[in-house]
């Protein structure tokens, strides 16, 4: 996981060049696979193809037979029929956009914009090119109707507008700070929600809102929680999700490996693990993503499997394997189902479409 987030990284530096030789030109040509309509849909990376589900029932996915149905007759559909890795897809508040990263074989990375409606991607390069000046550290955030932008620099937090114009530092961060990539607008885009850290002094750390107008921060996480990444609020505005190791979890031997999804009210109360209760043995969860009701979460969850081996005659030995699996837990009742069956091949960074009528005007 740590080489794909440095990868995406070392993609920035690239996101905005127009290359004419880059092999990654091909990725706007390609035809979308699926017409996605109304259709409720969760999209997820599987090796290095983008696929789309049916929150609803279980799916499996097979190499040979890309979009295989289960014995519930559900289908994980392949979207884009490309020859690279693409990965980190999210949906845009509007429903009918999606934004993932795309890596070539010799390590380029680009962003491109997929529009369902025009069935068509777009390389957002030009965009890129503007934001890489204030030091973009990965795919921006938009606002509900997609009419702003917020991204992390090398200095602060910007907003600028969707087509990357008037950028302005909304937030400043001290040199021996940083924030992560999980940046974003509260629902009445009053605050930024993000995580920060400081170099200086962990005791820092933490995730944090600011609001817009005044500048002035607010802390929502403190000394009962070590690790706490990536906060996303509930398209309600009442909940914020986000990957954390909160203290007295024993079991836990590797803290920052062993992230768990956990919940608060989006004030900072009532903070909790969110799934606590179903004696998985998965060692960690990451990747939230809000359903549009604020009702559900859908994560990525890794556990330790084993695979047989066939030895001579009857012999074999039992090889033990990590699968990276998508899992969907209830907000109100805790109670978590297995979305994929993927396999040796990984399935993570779910991102649930938002319905459109959510929208609220700017």
């Amino acid at each position: 996981m740590m080489q794909i987030v440095f990868f995406l990284f070392l993609g920035t530096i690239f996101c905005g060049c127009n290359n004419p030789k880059s092999p990654l030109d091909i990725i706007p040509k390609l035809p979308i696979l699926i017409d996605i309509g109304d259709k409720e849909k969760i999209v997820f990376c599987w090796g290095k193809d983008l696929y789309a589900i049916d929150p609803n029932e279980p799916a499996e996915v097979d190499p040979d037979k890309p979009c295989r149905a289960n014995p519930n007759e559900n289908t994980a559909e392949l979207i884009l029929p490309s020859p690279y890795d693409e990965a980190f897809p999210k949906w845009l508040p509007d429903g009918k956009r999606l934004v993932f990263s795309s890596m070539s074989q010799f390590g380029e990375i680009k962003f491109y914009m997929m529009d369902f409606n025009k069935k068509k991607v777009f390389d957002m390069g030009k965009m890129c090119k503007k934001l890489l000046k204030y030091g973009l550290y990965d795919k921006p955030r938009w606002s509900l109707e997609c009419k702003k932008i917020v991204f992390s620099g090398r200095d602060g937090i910007y907003i600028a507008d969707a087509n990357g114009n008037n950028i302005k530092k909304a937030v400043d961060i001290p040199e021996s700070g940083g924030v992560t990539n999980s940046i974003s607008f509260s629902p009445d885009l009053r605050r930024i929600l993000f995580d920060f850290w400081d170099s200086k002094d962990k005791s820092k750390g933490g995730i944090y809102t600011v609001e817009i107008a005044t500048g002035r921060w607010k802390r929502l996480t403190y000394d009962n929680i070590i690790i706490a990444r990536n906060p996303n609020y509930s398209p309600d505005g009442s909940k914020i999700v986000f990957e954390g190791s909160l203290y007295g979890e024993k079991k836990w031997k590797k803290i920052y490996m062993c992230r768990r999804i956990c919940i608060m009210d989006a004030d900072g109360k009532n903070l909790h693990r969110l799934t606590k209760d179903d004696n998985s043995e998965r060692i960690t969860e990451f990747n939230p993503s809000w359903s549009p009701d604020s009702k559900k979460v859908v994560f990525t969850g890794v556990f330790t499997d084993f695979e047989r081996i066939n030895l001579k005659e009857e012999d074999f030995i039992l090889k033990e394997i990590k699968k990276w699996e998508l899992f969907i837990v209830d907000v109100e009742t805790g109670n978590i189902k297995r979305l994929t069956y993927s396999g040796k091949t990984p399935s993570h960074s779910p991102s649930w479409r938002p319905h459109p009528k959510s929208l609220k005007k700017e």
